[in-house]
């Protein structure tokens, strides 16, 4: 983990590098040793980096999102996302990729995860943008259940009044 860490961070200015060595690292993200060598390795710093560099690669966003999930467990990882302000590229990058599934899940999940790891976090996400990022991501995927749990979910925690917001014109 260490040495991947290392070489996507030698060569982050390289889309596909970064690409690969985030889907990577979101396949091993699982184990507590993978967590422990992205953590030793302030891998959160270059994961919310690559994030707001490539925003237009959906399978690197959704890595990402499923990789700062993993990374909120530890206080270490924690404090790095809190620090960071991460809510603002999260929902922007869902927002350019609301045709793909899997961004919104991970983007919602991660979202959630925040919400729920603290106060501060969830306030840092409580801006009108992600509700309706949100929102827009649900409606869109309306019949993908997953989805819909999550993003119910994070609205749940943001307390969004889905009437006063959601789309009245829908009729």
């Amino acid at each position: 983990t260490a040495d991947l860490v290392r070489a996507f961070n030698h060569h982050k200015e390289s889309r596909k590098v970064a690409d690969a060595a985030l889907w990577m690292l979101s396949n091993l993200s699982a184990s507590e040793n993978c967590i422990q060598g992205l953590i030793r390795e302030d891998a959160a710093i270059t994961i919310i980096g690559a994030m707001a560099a490539y925003q237009e690669q959906s399978s690197l966003i959704k890595n990402a999102c499923s990789l700062l999930v993993n990374l909120l467990a530890s206080p270490i990882g924690a404090h790095t996302i809190t620090e960071m302000q991460i809510s603002p590229i999260v929902t922007h990058a869902m927002s350019l990729h609301l045709d793909q599934v899997s961004v919104q899940i991970a983007g919602c999940r991660l979202l959630a995860a925040m919400c729920e790891k603290s106060d501060e976090l969830r306030n840092q996400v409580k801006d009108i943008y992600a509700s309706t990022t949100v929102l827009e991501a649900r409606e869109q995927h309306s019949a993908n259940f997953l989805l819909a749990q999550v993003a119910t979910q994070v609205l749940a925690y943001l307390q969004v009044d889905e009437e006063e917001t959601v789309g009245s014109d829908s009729d």
